[in-house]
């Protein structure tokens, strides 16, 4: 698998059995990437300069090529996203890098706060 998620941009979104949690997506070429000097992690932090079409986001995104293994490992923080069910249950994650797609689906529940997303 090859790819340059700060290239080929990068679509993640969270579905529930009620719709739509959460939707992020980067354009290919944003502003806000930084990669390591291996090329082999990318971070995303919007730069609060309107690049997303909102000035307030203060959205992160990491990927990770963890190479032994053979897979990547992707973190998100959305930040404003209200979770309607505190026991979300089975949440659908959609991740999307230039043309290659991957879903998973797996049970979530609300971290102590309510406020965040976590796996049991």
């Amino acid at each position: 698998m090859n790819f340059n998620p700060a290239a080929d941009g990068v679509t993640i979104s969270f579905l529930d059995g009620d719709g739509k949690i959460a939707c992020l997506m980067i354009p290919p070429g944003s502003a806000g990437w930084s990669v390591d000097r291996t090329g082999t992690q990318w971070s995303f932090k919007d730069a609060r300069d309107n690049s997303l079409g909102d000035p307030g986001a203060n959205d992160l995104v990491g990927i990770k090529l963890k190479v032994a293994k053979g897979i990547y490992e992707v973190k998100v923080k959305i930040k404003g996203v209200e979770l309607l069910d505190p026991d979300a249950g089975t949440i659908t994650t959609g991740v999307i890098i230039g043309g290659q797609r991957w879903v998973n689906q797996q049970g979530w529940k609300s971290a102590a706060t309510g406020k965040k997303l976590q796996t049991p």
